[in-house]
């Protein structure tokens, strides 16, 4: 079946349309970042917080009890909590939304611990118990350095995919796999910027696998490839079908289902930014499967078809200077011959 859809979408068309659709996600992302900007996961971002301090003995041996007063002392949902033990008074950290307010928070915190401590409360055994809240400014962006690493590496990778593609199969496998890898970066990255997925220092990392994976799947489908131009038939079976029988379909398909599988299987059970990295990972993964099984047979068949002209054309060139050159030198020799033999 998957076999029957590259076929049809092994042609010019496809080629034209899914490029299409590319660009235009790729200018929609520049587009969106531009009006939008970044959207940082809340862990690089500027974040208010609502402190807990608690004395060391009490926090360690009823810390649910100081979770239950407080969270129920406010209505608002937090991004996640975290706790700090020191010596003398231990912390209970909840972390919030920059644009929450905090004050309300603090106080209806402090007044239903002030309520808890009475006798007969939750915390009535507690020493000591402080609230306070605060905002905690981050860097506004993940660092520059961070961006033209990754495109870096990718470019690197790309570069090195190219030679040992064009050094073991041929020159226009390599320049496909190249092309291959960049288109499949590009547009993981627009797509992640268009669909406003959070971005922390992880994304990077879904990008850079996703296009580790495309090149593991590109040559899956060359290396099939090139053993079928070995054949005698492939010089004079059609382009299309010679490319698209050539794609790796069942590999690729098995590979991407099961990481797929193991993705969702992590962000299920996982904390909320492992959850978040799965989510971009699966994303990326997309992407990759789809430039891996549809774009490049169609991208592929515009290169085949040049590349298996010019072969023809230097055979035919080659053939016949040949036998011209051969040709002039019979004529030439002959008088000559024939003059010899008379004197």
């Amino acid at each position: 079946m998957m076999n029957n859809i590259v076929k049809k979408t092994t042609n010019k068309k496809f080629l034209i349309v899914s490029s299409c659709v590319m660009a235009l996600v790729f200018v929609l992302g520049i587009l969106f970042t531009c009006l939008f900007a970044f959207n940082y996961a809340p862990t690089v971002d500027d974040r208010k917080t609502v402190t807990v301090s608690v004395d060391d003995y009490f926090f360690n041996t009823n810390l649910d009890k100081v979770k239950e007063v407080c969270e129920d002392a406010f209505g608002e949902k937090f991004y996640y909590a975290y706790e700090g033990e020191m010596s003398g008074d231990s912390e209970l950290v909840y972390v919030f939304d920059k644009e929450v307010n905090v004050a309300d928070i603090e106080t209806a915190v402090r007044t239903a611990v002030q309520e808890q401590m009475k006798a007969g409360g939750k915390l009535e055994n507690a020493t000591q118990i402080s609230v306070t809240s605060s905002l905690e400014s981050s860097e506004p962006e993940i660092p520059f350095a961070y961006g033209y690493r990754a495109v870096i590496a990718v470019a690197l990778f790309a570069l090195l995919a190219f030679l040992y593609v064009a050094i073991r199969f041929k020159l226009n496998m390599g320049v496909l796999t190249a092309i291959n890898l960049l288109v499949s970066a590009i547009v993981a990255t627009s797509l992640l910027l268009v669909t406003r997925i959070r971005i922390t220092g992880s994304t990077f990392y879904a990008i850079a696998v996703s296009v580790l994976v495309t090149a593991v799947f590109t040559v899956l489908t060359l290396a099939k490839l090139r053993t079928a131009l070995k054949e005698e038939t492939a010089k004079d079976e059609n382009a299309e079908e010679l490319i698209s029988s050539c794609v790796a379909t069942k590999e690729i398909t098995i590979t991407a289902s099961a990481m797929a599988v193991a993705l969702v299987v992590v962000g299920a059970i996982a904390t909320s930014i492992t959850r978040l990295f799965a989510f971009t990972s699966l994303l990326c993964l997309v992407v990759s499967t789809f430039v891996s099984l549809f774009f490049m047979p169609a991208l592929y068949l515009p290169i085949f078809n040049a590349w298996r002209k010019k072969q023809s054309e230097n055979k035919s060139g080659y053939v016949g200077a040949k036998k011209g050159f051969l040709k002039k030198n019979e004529e030439k020799s002959t008088p000559a011959t024939a003059e010899e033999m008379a004197e």
